[in-house]
């Protein structure tokens, strides 16, 4: 019984399919000028489905483009994070620098201060050695003159 209903509905709808009107229109398919339709529908003709296309794929373009340019500005943004951890650490070392730098300045001040005193400090040393000398020769001569007498 099964088999005979499925026999019955296969002729069946190979009768609607072959016997349908022929006015009926599948999106995308070409017409003839002045068919008219029986329900409310889109109609473009060939050249307005043309720019249409030639619209959608250079919206995709642009979209692909724009979606380039997203990307570009995530990596730019990562490129300025990496300046300013840059900029930083450029400032931690020169601030490094300058305080070197015035280390380096108050030393050469501190010889600058030396130099300036040490000729006294060489005449101080010279003076010494001048008294030390003649000090042991009268302190020599004294003692072999005891020994003497």
């Amino acid at each position: 019984m099964s088999k005979i209903l499925g026999s019955i509905l296969i002729y069946m709808a190979s009768f609607v399919i072959i016997y349908s009107p022929i006015n009926n229109a599948i999106a995308g398919e070409v017409m003839p000028a002045g068919t008219q339709l029986e329900e409310d529908s889109y109609v473009f003709s060939i050249e307005e489905a043309t720019r249409l296309l030639e619209r959608v794929e250079e919206l995709e373009a642009k979209e692909d483009a724009l979606n380039k340019y997203v990307e570009l500005d995530i990596l730019r943004d990562q490129q300025i994070d990496l300046y300013r951890i840059n900029l930083n650490y450029t400032q931690t070392q020169l601030g490094y620098y300058i305080d070197l730098s015035h280390t380096n300045q108050d030393l050469i001040d501190r010889y600058d201060r030396r130099n300036r005193y040490h000729w006294l400090e060489n005449l101080g040393f010279l003076a010494l050695g001048i008294g030390l000398s003649t000090a042991s020769f009268v302190v020599a001569d004294n003692i072999t003159d005891q020994m003497e007498r």
